[in-house]
């Protein structure tokens, strides 16, 4: 998908800067393929999550996936489902600082200024450490949005009421209840 969009913003001229062809597309097949999995890694989330309240006795939990899905639809709705999103389309940041860092330092790499050539003179571990080194560090900076959108899925409290509503207002209150480190916890 990737590639795809990197293809069409070229071919029709949409994005000139090199910096757009990697941004663009990243943040385009993120939103597409967060729209098509969101609700498997909803359901993920919460059988992952249950197992913490089983422990605390606060539930009953699910009997498996096909009954937590039931349950969440017939007790949450549809839109469930797609509860936490807007962080997942955030998290298309992780995607477009990583393949635009990439680029950038592959591009770098690859020409020999003494030379005034484009010549592709690296080695092949080269490419892994700039992978890592981008990877990395695109993880750091766009960590936080696992944690809101983690939170954004969470069971509802008493009387079905969620307490975490929306991606700002999570953000918010996880900042005023536990303070800025609680995004890389």
């Amino acid at each position: 998908v990737f590639e795809y969009n990197r293809y069409i913003l070229e071919k029709h001229g949409i994005a000139k800067s090199s910096v757009l062809l990697d941004i663009i597309p990243s943040i385009i097949s993120m939103s597409i393929v967060s729209s098509i999995t969101n609700p498997i890694y909803f359901v993920k989330s919460r059988m992952q999550m249950q197992e913490s309240l089983l422990k605390s006795k606060a539930t009953i939990g699910y009997t498996g996936y096909i009954d937590c899905i039931r349950t969440v639809y017939n007790s949450e709705g549809i839109r469930a489902f797609y509860r936490g999103i807007s962080a997942s389309v955030l998290g298309a940041s992780e995607s477009a600082i990583y393949f635009m860092m990439y680029y950038k330092l592959k591009r770098y790499f690859s020409v020999d200024e003494r030379m005034n050539s484009k010549v592709y003179m690296f080695p092949a571990h080269y490419l892994i450490w700039i992978a890592t080194m981008c990877k990395t560090t695109a993880m750091t900076i766009a960590y936080p949005h696992e944690v809101i959108r983690t939170r954004l899925r969470e069971y509802p409290i008493a009387n079905n009421a969620i307490k975490y509503k929306s991606l700002i207002q999570t953000m918010k209150l996880i900042y005023l209840e536990e303070g800025f480190l609680a995004f890389y916890s």
